[in-house]
């Protein structure tokens, strides 16, 4: 899988041309005549059409290239692995025997849907979570590895 491509800059030709003439009212406001029949905006719209080049190639960095100004930041690509994540089940109501979870349920916020893994979790409370249902914090020393 690739990285996705950093979009650096996202003004194009109009952009450029609409910045441009906007500066030039600010600038010199003897200049008048913006009409594309204008020498000075004719050249406006070619250095704009040469800047719309130049942004489209910055935009398109290679892969390779991303992965070598990640190199020189020290950053190196952990290998893909399977996601985890810290589960609790609140009950509705107190109940007098365990409850289990079967294998291979799966779990829906409104943002995201998961699918456990192999192994069974149990609930073994009646009425309430146990302390170590709570994730541990975070270590402060550690780093996301990217």
């Amino acid at each position: 899988m690739s990285l996705p491509s950093p979009h650096l800059d996202d003004r194009r030709f109009q952009d450029l041309v609409d910045d441009a003439k906007r500066f030039i009212q600010r600038r010199c406001p003897e200049w008048t005549d913006h009409n594309v029949s204008d020498p000075g905006v004719a050249l406006i719209e070619a250095f704009a059409q040469m800047t719309d080049q130049l942004l489209y190639r910055l935009n398109r960095v290679p892969e390779k290239i991303h992965l070598g100004f990640l190199d020189m930041l020290d950053l190196k690509l952990a290998p893909p692995q399977a996601a985890r994540a810290d589960i609790t089940f609140w009950l509705p109501a107190p109940q007098t025997t365990a409850v289990t979870v079967p294998t291979g349920a799966e779990v829906a916020t409104p943002q995201a849907m998961a699918t456990p893994t192999s192994s069974p979790p149990t609930a073994p409370w009646t009425s309430s979570p146990p302390p170590s249902a709570t994730s541990a914090p975070a270590k402060p020393d550690t780093l996301p590895s990217w």
